[in-house]
């Protein structure tokens, strides 16, 4: 939900005279719902184009603001209140607008593949039809251009965290299950997973404190996962082992001479 009165006294006046330069001015005024864009729209929207209509959840005869992030509906409540429906921009898949006899069609389907169907009004419509493909196309690439530059962070603090590890053991070695505790920034608490790797790579940091990366067996990526996180006992070929023992049985490594002042959990 959008945060009321976020628009400035200038924005909200440069949005008013957009609806006056627009068709569909006596519409909007009529239906009431020009006063509502303030409390509607917040400052990081840009409007893109007006229309008047309705698709299946929205009130008839709305007022439709496309910007650069939704689709919005407004309509004035009987007793006040305005009733209101959105689209997001990122939700949506294709969309069509074809001409009807009064007014033109427009049929939305979501990512989910739900379809939303409606009409438009027919002075605006072709304007608002080529504004929308171009509005979620770019929100789509932006959407795109977001993550790949998160998973590109997100690569690049590994590879300089690595960087200041010590490597103890590298090779390949048979499939190892644990499970793991991690922090849910968003549940704000800690949970725990199963996890399944083939080990790769033994660290050990200036703090003594080990870490283990392999190929995980669910999303077939590499992985890094701190050893005192690990809450049970390292289980391979349907034996448990002690962190210490599998390092010594399995990957053939004596940690009591390679780190004598390291501790481990388990």
């Amino acid at each position: 939900m959008v945060n009321l009165n976020l628009l400035s006294d200038e924005r909200y006046l440069d949005m008013c005279k957009k609806v006056a330069d627009d068709s569909n001015c006596a519409i909007a005024l009529k239906n009431k719902a020009l006063p509502t864009l303030k409390t509607a729209l917040n400052n990081e929207e840009t409007i893109l184009a007006f229309s008047f209509g309705y698709v299946d959840g929205s009130p008839i005869n709305s007022l439709i603001i496309l910007t650069d992030a939704r689709i919005l509906f407004l309509k004035k409540g009987f007793l006040g209140g305005v009733k209101r429906f959105e689209i997001k921009l990122a939700d949506i898949s294709h969309h069509n607008v074809t001409k009807g006899f009064l007014t033109y069609k427009i049929v939305i389907v979501l990512r989910n593949a739900k379809e939303l169907s409606g009409q438009l009004d027919s002075s605006s419509a072709q304007f608002f039809d080529s504004t929308l493909l171009g509005a979620y196309k770019n929100s789509s690439n932006s959407n795109h251009e977001t993550k790949h530059k998160h998973v590109f962070e997100k690569k690049s603090r590994m590879e300089n965290f690595e960087k200041d590890l010590n490597t103890i053991w590298e090779g390949v070695s048979s499939e190892v299950s644990f499970t793991y505790e991690k922090w849910n920034n968003e549940l704000k608490k800690e949970e725990k997973s199963r996890r399944s790797i083939k080990p790769t790579t033994i660290y050990l940091n200036e703090d003594n404190e080990f870490y283990i990366r392999g190929i995980c067996s669910s999303s077939n990526e590499s992985r890094t996962f701190k050893q005192s996180r690990i809450s049970t006992m390292m289980q391979t070929n349907s034996k448990r082992y002690y962190f210490g023992d599998w390092c010594s049985d399995v990957l053939k490594i004596n940690l009591d001479q390679l780190a004598p002042n390291a501790r481990w959990r388990i």
